[in-house]
Protein backbone atom coordinates (compact mmCIF):
# COMPACT_ATOMS: atom_id res chain seq x y z
CA UNK A 1 0.00 0.00 0.00
CA UNK A 2 0.58 3.57 -0.62
CA UNK A 3 1.45 6.74 1.58
CA UNK A 4 1.04 6.17 4.92
CA UNK A 5 0.57 2.66 5.93
CA UNK A 6 0.12 2.01 9.76
CA UNK A 7 0.39 -1.47 9.65
CA UNK A 8 2.75 -3.62 12.44
CA UNK A 9 4.92 -6.73 11.98
CA UNK A 10 7.52 -8.83 13.76
CA UNK A 11 10.34 -9.84 12.29
CA UNK A 12 11.48 -12.81 13.40
CA UNK A 13 12.19 -16.82 12.52
CA UNK A 14 11.80 -19.53 15.24
CA UNK A 15 13.04 -20.29 18.08
CA UNK A 16 13.19 -23.82 19.98
CA UNK A 17 12.46 -23.52 23.82
CA UNK A 18 15.39 -22.93 25.36
CA UNK A 19 16.82 -21.19 28.48
CA UNK A 20 17.38 -17.05 27.25
CA UNK A 21 17.56 -14.23 29.29
CA UNK A 22 14.21 -12.46 27.29
CA UNK A 23 11.27 -13.95 26.27
CA UNK A 24 11.41 -17.76 25.40
CA UNK A 25 9.52 -18.90 21.87
CA UNK A 26 8.33 -22.37 21.55
CA UNK A 27 7.99 -24.15 18.08
CA UNK A 28 4.90 -25.37 18.75
CA UNK A 29 1.37 -25.39 17.07
CA UNK A 30 -1.27 -23.49 18.42
CA UNK A 31 -2.79 -26.49 19.60
CA UNK A 32 -0.28 -27.91 20.77
CA UNK A 33 0.90 -24.82 22.61
CA UNK A 34 -2.82 -25.07 24.52
CA UNK A 35 -2.00 -28.01 25.80
CA UNK A 36 1.57 -27.08 27.22
CA UNK A 37 -0.12 -24.08 28.77
CA UNK A 38 -2.87 -26.03 30.66
CA UNK A 39 -0.72 -28.49 31.77
CA UNK A 40 2.02 -25.62 33.52
CA UNK A 41 -1.30 -23.72 34.21
CA UNK A 42 -0.20 -20.72 32.02
CA UNK A 43 -1.77 -18.35 29.41
CA UNK A 44 -0.53 -18.75 25.59
CA UNK A 45 0.77 -15.18 24.13
CA UNK A 46 0.61 -15.29 20.74
CA UNK A 47 2.78 -13.15 18.44
CA UNK A 48 1.07 -12.32 14.98
CA UNK A 49 3.85 -11.11 12.52
CA UNK A 50 4.72 -10.63 9.28
CA UNK A 51 7.90 -10.59 7.67
CA UNK A 52 7.99 -7.72 5.70
CA UNK A 53 7.66 -4.41 9.11
CA UNK A 54 10.45 -2.97 10.81
CA UNK A 55 8.89 -1.96 13.93
CA UNK A 56 7.86 -5.74 15.05
CA UNK A 57 11.89 -6.42 14.77
CA UNK A 58 12.43 -3.56 16.92
CA UNK A 59 9.65 -5.26 19.55
CA UNK A 60 12.11 -8.67 18.75
CA UNK A 61 15.18 -6.95 18.87
CA UNK A 62 14.48 -3.91 21.52
CA UNK A 63 12.42 -5.13 24.21
CA UNK A 64 11.64 -8.96 23.91
CA UNK A 65 14.59 -9.88 24.61
CA UNK A 66 15.36 -7.66 27.75
CA UNK A 67 15.49 -10.17 30.87
CA UNK A 68 12.54 -8.60 32.45
CA UNK A 69 10.56 -9.21 29.56
CA UNK A 70 11.67 -12.96 30.08
CA UNK A 71 10.75 -12.94 33.75
CA UNK A 72 7.13 -11.41 33.54
CA UNK A 73 6.18 -13.29 29.81
CA UNK A 74 8.06 -17.16 30.65
CA UNK A 75 6.38 -17.26 33.61
CA UNK A 76 2.78 -16.93 33.54
CA UNK A 77 2.72 -18.05 29.44
CA UNK A 78 3.69 -20.03 26.52
CA UNK A 79 5.14 -18.03 24.39
CA UNK A 80 4.79 -18.24 20.51
CA UNK A 81 4.95 -16.66 17.29
CA UNK A 82 3.52 -17.47 13.74
CA UNK A 83 4.00 -15.73 10.66
CA UNK A 84 0.61 -14.62 9.03
CA UNK A 85 1.35 -14.97 5.43
CA UNK A 86 2.80 -18.59 5.98
CA UNK A 87 2.18 -22.14 7.48
CA UNK A 88 -0.49 -22.42 10.69
CA UNK A 89 0.02 -18.31 10.54
CA UNK A 90 -2.53 -17.82 7.87
CA UNK A 91 -5.34 -19.99 9.12
CA UNK A 92 -4.42 -18.44 12.57
CA UNK A 93 -4.97 -14.41 10.60
CA UNK A 94 -8.50 -15.73 9.30
CA UNK A 95 -9.40 -17.35 12.92
CA UNK A 96 -8.39 -14.57 15.04
CA UNK A 97 -9.44 -12.15 12.35
CA UNK A 98 -5.34 -10.46 12.53
CA UNK A 99 -5.22 -7.11 10.67
CA UNK A 100 -3.13 -5.14 11.60
CA UNK A 101 0.76 -6.27 12.64
CA UNK A 102 2.37 -7.27 15.16
CA UNK A 103 -0.93 -8.14 17.31
CA UNK A 104 -0.28 -10.15 20.22
CA UNK A 105 -3.11 -12.60 21.30
CA UNK A 106 -3.78 -12.91 24.90
CA UNK A 107 -5.07 -16.64 24.99
CA UNK A 108 -6.64 -18.77 27.85
CA UNK A 109 -5.52 -22.98 27.85
CA UNK A 110 -8.43 -23.76 25.93
CA UNK A 111 -7.55 -20.96 23.06
CA UNK A 112 -9.99 -18.69 24.01
CA UNK A 113 -9.16 -14.92 23.21
CA UNK A 114 -8.63 -13.12 26.63
CA UNK A 115 -7.80 -9.88 24.75
CA UNK A 116 -4.46 -8.22 22.29
CA UNK A 117 -2.60 -5.80 21.48
CA UNK A 118 -1.59 -4.01 18.18
CA UNK A 119 1.27 -2.35 17.61
CA UNK A 120 4.80 -1.99 19.24
CA UNK A 121 5.37 -0.13 22.49
CA UNK A 122 8.37 -0.06 25.55
CA UNK A 123 8.63 -2.93 27.89
CA UNK A 124 6.97 -1.74 30.60
CA UNK A 125 3.78 0.03 29.54
CA UNK A 126 3.33 -3.30 27.34
CA UNK A 127 3.72 -5.64 30.28
CA UNK A 128 1.13 -2.90 32.21
CA UNK A 129 -1.22 -3.40 29.56
CA UNK A 130 -0.91 -7.05 29.04
CA UNK A 131 -1.83 -7.23 33.13
CA UNK A 132 -4.83 -5.34 32.49
CA UNK A 133 -6.16 -7.17 29.78
CA UNK A 134 -5.12 -10.72 32.19
CA UNK A 135 -8.12 -9.16 34.82
CA UNK A 136 -11.20 -11.41 34.00
CA UNK A 137 -13.08 -8.19 34.13
CA UNK A 138 -11.12 -6.06 32.04
CA UNK A 139 -11.30 -8.90 29.22
CA UNK A 140 -12.46 -7.01 25.67
CA UNK A 141 -14.30 -10.60 24.68
CA UNK A 142 -16.27 -10.52 27.89
CA UNK A 143 -16.90 -6.40 27.43
CA UNK A 144 -18.46 -7.48 23.82
CA UNK A 145 -20.63 -10.06 25.47
CA UNK A 146 -21.68 -7.83 28.16
CA UNK A 147 -22.06 -4.85 25.69
CA UNK A 148 -24.48 -6.64 23.55
CA UNK A 149 -26.63 -7.72 26.36
CA UNK A 150 -27.06 -4.20 28.04
CA UNK A 151 -25.04 -5.10 31.06
CA UNK A 152 -21.75 -2.40 31.02
CA UNK A 153 -22.54 0.62 32.98
CA UNK A 154 -21.18 3.78 31.61
CA UNK A 155 -17.72 3.77 32.81
CA UNK A 156 -17.58 0.16 31.60
CA UNK A 157 -18.65 1.30 28.14
CA UNK A 158 -15.62 3.80 28.36
CA UNK A 159 -13.06 1.34 29.27
CA UNK A 160 -14.25 -0.63 26.45
CA UNK A 161 -13.98 2.24 23.67
CA UNK A 162 -10.65 2.81 25.21
CA UNK A 163 -9.78 -1.22 25.02
CA UNK A 164 -10.91 -1.25 21.26
CA UNK A 165 -9.54 1.69 20.37
CA UNK A 166 -6.03 0.79 21.69
CA UNK A 167 -6.92 -2.55 19.74
CA UNK A 168 -7.48 -1.01 16.66
CA UNK A 169 -10.73 -2.16 16.56
CA UNK A 170 -13.26 -0.17 13.77
CA UNK A 171 -15.94 -1.26 16.67
CA UNK A 172 -14.47 1.31 19.29
CA UNK A 173 -16.98 4.02 17.18
CA UNK A 174 -20.07 2.18 17.95
CA UNK A 175 -19.60 1.74 21.56
CA UNK A 176 -18.97 5.33 21.41
CA UNK A 177 -21.27 6.95 19.69
CA UNK A 178 -23.44 3.98 21.83
CA UNK A 179 -22.46 5.68 24.97
CA UNK A 180 -22.43 9.13 24.18
CA UNK A 181 -25.72 8.99 23.31
CA UNK A 182 -26.33 7.59 26.53
CA UNK A 183 -24.80 10.56 28.57
CA UNK A 184 -25.99 13.50 30.95
CA UNK A 185 -24.95 16.73 29.05
CA UNK A 186 -23.34 17.14 32.36
CA UNK A 187 -21.37 13.95 32.32
CA UNK A 188 -20.56 14.68 28.89
CA UNK A 189 -18.87 17.66 29.61
CA UNK A 190 -16.49 15.36 32.51
CA UNK A 191 -13.00 14.59 31.70
CA UNK A 192 -13.53 10.71 32.35
CA UNK A 193 -15.36 10.89 29.12
CA UNK A 194 -13.32 13.22 26.70
CA UNK A 195 -11.85 10.49 24.80
CA UNK A 196 -15.28 9.75 22.86
CA UNK A 197 -14.64 13.34 21.34
CA UNK A 198 -10.64 12.73 20.90
CA UNK A 199 -11.23 9.18 19.32
CA UNK A 200 -14.53 10.45 17.24
CA UNK A 201 -13.58 13.64 15.68
CA UNK A 202 -11.32 14.47 13.13
CA UNK A 203 -13.21 17.19 11.02
CA UNK A 204 -15.45 20.65 11.65
CA UNK A 205 -18.75 18.75 11.03
CA UNK A 206 -20.96 16.53 12.66
CA UNK A 207 -22.82 15.64 15.99
CA UNK A 208 -18.83 16.03 18.18
CA UNK A 209 -17.46 18.58 16.43
CA UNK A 210 -21.09 20.62 17.03
CA UNK A 211 -21.74 19.29 20.71
CA UNK A 212 -17.62 20.40 21.37
CA UNK A 213 -18.13 23.80 19.29
CA UNK A 214 -21.64 24.50 21.31
CA UNK A 215 -20.19 23.72 24.65
CA UNK A 216 -16.67 25.30 24.08
CA UNK A 217 -16.54 27.05 27.13
CA UNK A 218 -17.87 24.34 29.69
CA UNK A 219 -15.21 21.51 28.79
CA UNK A 220 -12.49 24.44 28.99
CA UNK A 221 -13.52 24.37 32.47
CA UNK A 222 -13.29 20.70 33.01
CA UNK A 223 -10.70 19.35 30.49
CA UNK A 224 -8.80 22.38 30.34
CA UNK A 225 -8.08 24.73 27.25
CA UNK A 226 -4.99 22.93 26.17
CA UNK A 227 -6.97 19.78 25.23
CA UNK A 228 -10.05 21.84 23.64
CA UNK A 229 -7.83 24.15 21.85
CA UNK A 230 -5.93 21.23 20.55
CA UNK A 231 -8.56 19.19 19.55
CA UNK A 232 -10.17 22.04 17.67
CA UNK A 233 -7.03 22.95 16.08
CA UNK A 234 -6.53 19.51 14.85
CA UNK A 235 -10.16 19.24 13.34
CA UNK A 236 -9.85 22.70 11.35
CA UNK A 237 -6.03 21.84 10.22
CA UNK A 238 -7.30 18.72 8.72
CA UNK A 239 -10.03 20.46 6.91
CA UNK A 240 -8.15 23.73 5.81
CA UNK A 241 -5.10 21.28 4.05
CA UNK A 242 -6.50 21.43 0.97
CA UNK A 243 -7.45 25.03 0.67
CA UNK A 244 -4.07 26.42 2.27
CA UNK A 245 -1.94 28.28 -0.02
CA UNK A 246 1.73 27.90 0.01
CA UNK A 247 2.31 30.85 2.33
CA UNK A 248 -0.53 29.32 5.09
CA UNK A 249 1.53 25.54 4.13
CA UNK A 250 4.90 27.30 5.85
CA UNK A 251 3.41 26.55 9.45
CA UNK A 252 3.32 22.86 8.58
CA UNK A 253 6.84 23.47 8.67
CA UNK A 254 8.49 21.68 11.43
CA UNK A 255 12.16 21.09 13.09
CA UNK A 256 13.74 17.36 12.06
CA UNK A 257 13.15 17.00 15.52
CA UNK A 258 9.51 17.69 15.78
CA UNK A 259 9.46 15.30 12.61
CA UNK A 260 11.49 12.59 14.18
CA UNK A 261 8.99 12.75 17.16
CA UNK A 262 6.11 12.18 14.44
CA UNK A 263 8.02 9.51 12.92
CA UNK A 264 8.54 7.80 16.64
CA UNK A 265 4.76 8.24 17.24
CA UNK A 266 3.96 6.70 13.62
CA UNK A 267 6.16 3.55 14.64
CA UNK A 268 4.23 2.69 17.38
CA UNK A 269 1.09 1.84 15.20
CA UNK A 270 3.50 -0.11 12.40
CA UNK A 271 4.11 2.70 10.54
CA UNK A 272 5.98 0.82 6.89
CA UNK A 273 6.26 3.74 4.76
CA UNK A 274 6.57 8.02 5.60
CA UNK A 275 5.21 10.25 2.52
CA UNK A 276 6.97 13.56 2.38
CA UNK A 277 4.83 15.58 0.37
CA UNK A 278 3.93 19.33 -0.33
CA UNK A 279 2.83 22.03 -2.10
CA UNK A 280 4.32 22.48 -5.93
CA UNK A 281 7.20 25.07 -5.27
CA UNK A 282 6.65 25.57 -2.38
CA UNK A 283 9.79 27.38 -1.48
CA UNK A 284 9.05 29.86 -4.14
CA UNK A 285 6.91 32.10 -1.00
CA UNK A 286 8.67 34.32 0.62
CA UNK A 287 7.39 32.80 4.10
CA UNK A 288 8.11 29.39 3.28
CA UNK A 289 11.77 31.02 2.40
CA UNK A 290 11.91 32.01 5.74
CA UNK A 291 10.75 29.33 7.41
CA UNK A 292 13.12 26.98 5.97
CA UNK A 293 15.76 29.75 6.92
CA UNK A 294 14.75 29.77 10.38
CA UNK A 295 16.30 25.76 9.97
CA UNK A 296 19.12 26.66 8.40
CA UNK A 297 18.06 25.84 4.73
CA UNK A 298 18.14 27.22 1.61
CA UNK A 299 15.57 25.35 0.07
CA UNK A 300 13.05 22.49 0.42
CA UNK A 301 14.98 20.16 -1.61
CA UNK A 302 17.78 20.35 1.22
CA UNK A 303 15.36 20.20 4.10
CA UNK A 304 13.45 17.27 2.31
CA UNK A 305 16.80 15.34 1.71
CA UNK A 306 17.99 15.61 5.64
CA UNK A 307 14.28 14.68 6.69
CA UNK A 308 14.49 11.10 4.47
CA UNK A 309 18.01 10.68 5.88
CA UNK A 310 17.30 10.93 9.53
CA UNK A 311 13.99 8.58 8.42
CA UNK A 312 16.37 6.12 7.43
CA UNK A 313 18.94 6.37 9.97
CA UNK A 314 16.96 6.51 13.10
CA UNK A 315 13.38 4.69 12.21
CA UNK A 316 11.85 1.32 10.59
CA UNK A 317 10.25 3.24 7.91
CA UNK A 318 11.15 4.04 4.53
CA UNK A 319 10.55 7.26 2.42
CA UNK A 320 8.60 7.97 -0.22
CA UNK A 321 8.69 12.00 -1.22
CA UNK A 322 5.78 13.06 -3.21
CA UNK A 323 7.01 16.68 -4.15
CA UNK A 324 5.47 17.43 -7.40
CA UNK A 325 7.85 18.87 -10.26
CA UNK A 326 11.44 18.26 -9.41
CA UNK A 327 14.50 18.83 -11.59
CA UNK A 328 17.16 16.18 -12.49
CA UNK A 329 19.04 17.25 -10.44
CA UNK A 330 16.91 17.70 -7.43
CA UNK A 331 15.52 14.18 -8.50
CA UNK A 332 19.15 12.86 -8.29
CA UNK A 333 19.67 13.74 -4.74
CA UNK A 334 16.64 12.68 -3.09
CA UNK A 335 16.97 9.03 -5.06
CA UNK A 336 19.81 8.69 -2.55
CA UNK A 337 17.47 8.41 0.48
CA UNK A 338 13.79 7.59 -1.18
CA UNK A 339 12.76 4.27 -1.60
CA UNK A 340 10.56 5.32 -4.14
CA UNK A 341 8.92 8.62 -5.68
CA UNK A 342 5.58 9.55 -6.97
CA UNK A 343 3.92 12.53 -8.66
CA UNK A 344 0.23 12.30 -10.13
CA UNK A 345 0.39 13.51 -13.88
CA UNK A 346 -3.39 13.92 -13.74
CA UNK A 347 -3.50 14.72 -17.70
CA UNK A 348 -1.62 14.96 -20.57
CA UNK A 349 -4.60 17.92 -21.42
CA UNK A 350 -3.12 21.03 -22.31
CA UNK A 351 -6.37 22.45 -22.76
CA UNK A 352 -7.09 22.10 -19.19
CA UNK A 353 -5.01 24.36 -18.71
CA UNK A 354 -7.05 27.20 -19.77
CA UNK A 355 -9.66 25.78 -17.63
CA UNK A 356 -10.55 25.88 -13.56
CA UNK A 357 -8.94 22.63 -13.15
CA UNK A 358 -6.03 23.93 -13.78
CA UNK A 359 -5.61 27.70 -15.13
CA UNK A 360 -3.99 28.69 -11.43
CA UNK A 361 -1.68 25.73 -11.22
CA UNK A 362 1.37 26.34 -13.86
CA UNK A 363 2.77 23.09 -12.45
CA UNK A 364 0.54 20.68 -13.69
CA UNK A 365 1.44 21.62 -17.52
CA UNK A 366 1.71 18.04 -18.36
CA UNK A 367 4.95 18.88 -20.58
CA UNK A 368 6.58 19.68 -17.74
CA UNK A 369 4.93 16.77 -15.30
CA UNK A 370 5.84 14.50 -18.63
CA UNK A 371 9.67 15.61 -17.82
CA UNK A 372 9.68 14.79 -14.40
CA UNK A 373 8.58 11.03 -14.64
CA UNK A 374 10.97 10.95 -17.56
CA UNK A 375 14.23 12.24 -15.41
CA UNK A 376 12.86 9.85 -13.06
CA UNK A 377 13.23 6.81 -15.17
CA UNK A 378 16.24 8.06 -16.32
CA UNK A 379 17.35 8.01 -13.11
CA UNK A 380 16.28 4.55 -12.42
CA UNK A 381 13.70 5.86 -9.48
CA UNK A 382 11.13 3.08 -8.87
CA UNK A 383 7.71 5.78 -9.38
CA UNK A 384 4.40 6.04 -8.98
CA UNK A 385 1.90 7.81 -11.11
CA UNK A 386 -1.60 8.34 -11.60
CA UNK A 387 -4.40 10.36 -13.42
CA UNK A 388 -6.94 11.90 -12.59
CA UNK A 389 -10.55 12.00 -13.95
CA UNK A 390 -13.80 14.22 -13.73
CA UNK A 391 -12.27 17.71 -14.04
CA UNK A 392 -13.12 18.29 -17.56
CA UNK A 393 -11.65 16.14 -19.80
CA UNK A 394 -12.72 14.39 -23.09
CA UNK A 395 -12.53 10.25 -23.11
CA UNK A 396 -9.81 10.77 -25.97
CA UNK A 397 -8.00 12.88 -23.39
CA UNK A 398 -7.92 10.10 -20.85
CA UNK A 399 -6.84 7.61 -23.06
CA UNK A 400 -3.54 9.69 -24.21
CA UNK A 401 -2.86 10.33 -20.38
CA UNK A 402 -2.77 6.30 -19.83
CA UNK A 403 -1.02 5.87 -23.23
CA UNK A 404 1.69 8.26 -22.10
CA UNK A 405 2.40 6.54 -18.78
CA UNK A 406 2.67 3.48 -20.36
CA UNK A 407 5.18 5.08 -22.95
CA UNK A 408 7.50 6.31 -19.71
CA UNK A 409 6.86 2.72 -18.67
CA UNK A 410 7.88 1.19 -22.17
CA UNK A 411 10.88 3.34 -22.12
CA UNK A 412 12.37 3.17 -18.45
CA UNK A 413 10.96 0.78 -16.48
CA UNK A 414 10.35 2.71 -13.48
CA UNK A 415 6.33 2.90 -12.98
CA UNK A 416 5.48 0.90 -10.74
CA UNK A 417 1.93 1.65 -10.18
CA UNK A 418 -0.86 4.03 -11.56
CA UNK A 419 -3.29 5.21 -9.87
CA UNK A 420 -6.65 5.96 -11.41
CA UNK A 421 -8.46 8.65 -9.30
CA UNK A 422 -11.43 10.69 -9.23
CA UNK A 423 -12.23 13.87 -8.46
CA UNK A 424 -14.51 14.74 -5.47
CA UNK A 425 -15.51 18.23 -4.55
CA UNK A 426 -14.99 20.11 -1.32
CA UNK A 427 -16.68 22.88 0.29
CA UNK A 428 -14.83 26.38 0.07
CA UNK A 429 -12.86 25.44 -3.28
CA UNK A 430 -13.58 27.16 -7.26
CA UNK A 431 -15.04 23.54 -8.19
CA UNK A 432 -17.38 23.21 -5.43
CA UNK A 433 -20.16 22.57 -7.14
CA UNK A 434 -18.52 20.85 -9.94
CA UNK A 435 -20.41 17.49 -10.98
CA UNK A 436 -17.93 14.70 -9.92
CA UNK A 437 -17.34 11.97 -12.45
CA UNK A 438 -19.95 8.75 -12.53
CA UNK A 439 -19.36 5.49 -11.51
CA UNK A 440 -19.33 4.38 -15.02
CA UNK A 441 -16.50 7.17 -16.03
CA UNK A 442 -14.38 5.04 -13.11
CA UNK A 443 -15.58 1.78 -14.61
CA UNK A 444 -14.13 2.45 -18.49
CA UNK A 445 -11.09 3.90 -16.90
CA UNK A 446 -10.13 1.37 -14.77
CA UNK A 447 -10.90 -1.01 -17.28
CA UNK A 448 -9.34 0.39 -20.13
CA UNK A 449 -5.85 1.00 -17.43
CA UNK A 450 -5.79 -2.87 -17.12
CA UNK A 451 -6.25 -3.49 -20.49
CA UNK A 452 -3.32 -1.27 -21.56
CA UNK A 453 -1.03 -2.72 -18.62
CA UNK A 454 -2.02 -6.36 -18.72
CA UNK A 455 1.08 -7.59 -20.13
CA UNK A 456 3.13 -5.66 -17.75
CA UNK A 457 3.44 -5.84 -13.40
CA UNK A 458 2.37 -2.08 -13.11
CA UNK A 459 -0.82 -2.32 -10.12
CA UNK A 460 -3.67 -0.54 -11.47
CA UNK A 461 -4.60 1.44 -8.05
CA UNK A 462 -8.50 3.06 -6.86
CA UNK A 463 -8.47 4.95 -3.83
CA UNK A 464 -10.68 3.28 -1.40
CA UNK A 465 -11.69 6.25 0.71
CA UNK A 466 -12.85 7.97 -2.76
CA UNK A 467 -14.98 5.17 -3.68
CA UNK A 468 -16.45 3.22 -0.34
CA UNK A 469 -19.63 2.07 -1.95
CA UNK A 470 -17.91 0.81 -5.17
CA UNK A 471 -15.10 0.03 -4.24
CA UNK A 472 -15.40 -4.11 -4.49
CA UNK A 473 -16.42 -3.38 -8.47
CA UNK A 474 -12.86 -1.98 -9.12
CA UNK A 475 -11.13 -4.77 -7.82
CA UNK A 476 -13.16 -7.41 -10.31
CA UNK A 477 -13.12 -4.87 -13.29
CA UNK A 478 -8.74 -5.03 -13.11
CA UNK A 479 -7.71 -3.17 -9.72
CA UNK A 480 -5.05 -4.94 -7.85
CA UNK A 481 -3.85 -2.06 -5.14
CA UNK A 482 -5.62 0.30 -2.54
CA UNK A 483 -3.14 2.60 -1.98
CA UNK A 484 -2.61 3.23 1.45
CA UNK A 485 -4.44 3.82 4.58
CA UNK A 486 -3.67 4.74 8.08
CA UNK A 487 -4.76 4.43 11.96
CA UNK A 488 -3.69 7.94 12.76
CA UNK A 489 -2.94 10.19 10.16
CA UNK A 490 -5.92 11.42 7.81
CA UNK A 491 -5.60 11.44 3.85
CA UNK A 492 -4.00 15.15 3.47
CA UNK A 493 -5.00 15.22 -0.11
CA UNK A 494 -8.85 14.44 0.38
CA UNK A 495 -9.53 14.80 4.10
CA UNK A 496 -12.90 15.09 3.74
CA UNK A 497 -12.80 11.29 2.62
CA UNK A 498 -11.96 9.25 5.98
CA UNK A 499 -9.79 6.14 5.41
CA UNK A 500 -11.47 2.96 5.86
CA UNK A 501 -9.69 0.58 8.53
CA UNK A 502 -7.91 -2.09 7.68
CA UNK A 503 -10.87 -4.53 8.80
CA UNK A 504 -12.64 -2.80 5.77
CA UNK A 505 -10.56 -3.63 3.77
CA UNK A 506 -10.57 -6.75 4.72
CA UNK A 507 -13.91 -7.51 4.54
CA UNK A 508 -14.13 -5.52 0.67
CA UNK A 509 -11.56 -7.97 -0.45
CA UNK A 510 -12.06 -10.96 0.80
CA UNK A 511 -16.03 -10.54 -0.24
CA UNK A 512 -14.96 -9.84 -3.86
CA UNK A 513 -12.90 -13.04 -3.64
CA UNK A 514 -9.57 -11.67 -3.24
CA UNK A 515 -6.99 -11.68 -0.21
CA UNK A 516 -5.61 -8.52 1.14
CA UNK A 517 -1.52 -8.57 1.74
CA UNK A 518 0.71 -5.72 2.41
CA UNK A 519 3.48 -4.08 0.14
CA UNK A 520 6.34 -2.16 1.20
CA UNK A 521 6.42 1.15 -1.22
CA UNK A 522 9.02 0.27 -3.54
CA UNK A 523 7.56 -2.75 -5.12
CA UNK A 524 10.13 -6.04 -5.17
CA UNK A 525 11.19 -6.25 -8.38
CA UNK A 526 12.95 -2.71 -7.51
CA UNK A 527 14.80 -3.96 -4.45
CA UNK A 528 17.90 -4.83 -6.06
CA UNK A 529 21.00 -2.73 -6.97
CA UNK A 530 20.02 -1.74 -10.58
CA UNK A 531 17.47 0.19 -8.90
CA UNK A 532 18.10 1.41 -5.16
CA UNK A 533 21.34 2.12 -3.40
CA UNK A 534 23.68 -0.08 -0.73
CA UNK A 535 21.70 2.09 2.17
CA UNK A 536 18.63 1.51 0.81
CA UNK A 537 18.70 -1.99 0.19
CA UNK A 538 20.40 -2.86 3.80
CA UNK A 539 17.83 -1.03 5.18
CA UNK A 540 15.08 -3.22 3.58
CA UNK A 541 17.16 -6.20 4.30
CA UNK A 542 17.18 -5.65 7.74
CA UNK A 543 12.78 -4.91 7.62
CA UNK A 544 12.58 -8.58 5.79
Amino acid sequence: MKRIVFMICLLGGWMTCCFAQGIVFCELTLEAACRQADSEGKYVFVDCYTSWCGPCRQMATREFVKPEAGTYFNEKFVCVKYDMERGEGIQLRERFKVTAYPTFLLLKSNGTEIGRLVGGNELLPFIEKVEYLLKPENSLSLKKERFKAGQLNKKEMMEYVDGLFNALDVEYCTVADSLFNLLSDEERLAPEYWNIFTYRLMFPKGRYFDYLEAHQADFVRFVGEEKVDGLLARCYKTALVPFTNATMSSNKFQELDEVLASLKEAEKYGCSEALFTFGEDADEEESVQQKLAEFGYENIVDYVFDICKMTLEETSLLPHTNGGNFSYESLKKLKEVNASMGMMLESTSVRLMNTVAHNKSPGKNPEIRLKTISNAGKLKIPYTTGILIGIGETKEEIADSLLAIRDLYDKYGHIQEVIIQNFTTSPGIEMENWEEPTFLDMVRTVIAGKLLFRDTDVSIQVPPNLNHDTAQIFLLCGADDWGGVSPVSPDYVNPTSPWPTLDELNRLTQDAGFELIERMCVYEKYVNDKWLNETLLEKIANLS
